[in-house]
């Protein structure tokens, strides 16, 4: 009853682990793109600050360009990199949160597999062999079966893209070959 109790608390705590470390990439993804926008609100910034005030200033909205005056885009890109800032001060509590988060759960877990040797034992057996002589197994053969199975997170998508060319090599020009032209795009799931 007992194994099955540690088991169980295994399971939970290997899903928070799986789920706090989740939240943990998704928040340093979200600082790196901060600080890109914040890098290049400054180095707008600087290239606007150089210009006299009498030089026309476009916004690109889309793929057009609107005139606007140098002042507001100064002021735009300064609201940007204060935005940034903010954004990037809240970002790094949630990280600084999801790690003492994360330490606590290895914690749990580090108790949990002192506790019970027998569940370390198991753990370990379900990892994969490295290629030494004293593997028990076969190379071809599987492993045996636990009671426990590890499950992915998630799972691999590919993208492949081919271009064929209906007519082959053009001698009339780049114009045509690109115009009789198909791209193909396939998906691949591993």
């Amino acid at each position: 009853m007992a194994d099955e109790a540690n088991r169980s608390a295994f399971l939970e705590i290997q899903g928070r682990m799986i789920e706090t470390t989740g939240k943990l990439k998704h928040v340093q993804n979200q600082m790196r793109n901060k600080e890109g926008e914040k890098k290049r609100a400054y180095l707008t910034l600087e290239e606007l600050k150089q210009l006299s005030e009498d030089t026309n200033t476009y916004k690109s909205i889309g793929r057009t360009f609107v005139l606007e005056p140098k002042s507001v885009l100064v002021e735009e890109q300064e609201q940007k990199l204060k935005d940034s800032e903010v954004a990037l001060a809240s970002l790094q509590t949630s990280k600084e949160y999801l790690e003492k988060q994360m330490a606590e759960v290895e914690n749990n877990l580090r108790e949990l597999l002192q506790q019970d040797p027998g569940l370390a034992r198991q753990i370990m057996s379900m990892s994969p062999r490295r290629n030494n002589s004293k593997s028990s197994t076969a190379p071809n053969q599987q492993p045996p079966p636990s009671s426990f199975q590890f499950m992915p997170t998630q799972s691999v998508r590919l993208s492949k893209t081919t271009v064929y060319n209906k007519s082959g090599p053009s001698i009339e020009g780049k114009e045509k070959a690109m115009a009789s032209t198909d791209v193909i795009e396939e998906d691949i799931v591993m």
